[in-house]
């Protein structure tokens, strides 16, 4: 008798070791798609803010002055349409940018102030432009993405 009590005891005791862990196994899965939607409800909203910084950034390209721009320097605006702006389009040397951090153009030498853009090419065309006396380098394929340039007369 005692031992199909202690047989008993025992196989009771593998049939609770053994469901304890299936059934928190079970919880845990239930809870994945909960805890799932929560992080796509997050991502989104990281995604959604990061569309509206770059809207903002296209709508308002860098508009505020920087201190470490040569301001109030500026090129002629006669030199400057007939060498500068959209329709004056160039390209950089890698080298330029990776040696000397400065490349010449249209009898002027600019310095690189801001990174190369990650998602820019060496062999994409780009141009120069002003805002609020701040000189840029940009690239018609990513609007709204400006370089600042410093600049020698």
């Amino acid at each position: 008798m005692k031992r199909i009590g202690l047989i008993g005891t025992a196989v009771l005791s593998l049939a609770l070791g053994v469901a304890a862990p299936v059934y928190a196994q079970q919880e845990e899965q239930k809870a994945t798609p909960a805890q799932q939607e929560q992080k796509n409800a997050q991502q989104q909203d990281r995604n959604a803010k990061q569309e509206q910084k770059n809207a903002q950034q296209q709508q308002h390209p860098q508009q505020a002055q920087r201190s470490d721009v040569n301001v109030g320097a500026r090129i002629p605006d006669d030199r400057f349409r007939a060498n500068f702006g959209r329709e004056h389009t160039f390209r950089v040397n890698q080298a330029d940018y990776n040696r000397d951090r400065r490349f010449q153009y249209g009898g002027y030498w600019f310095g690189f102030v801001d990174q190369w853009p990650g998602n820019w090419l060496y062999t994409q065309d780009v141009f120069v432009v002003e805002i609020n006396g701040v000189y840029y380098l940009c690239n018609p394929m990513y609007p709204g993405v400006n370089l600042a340039l410093s600049f020698t007369l």
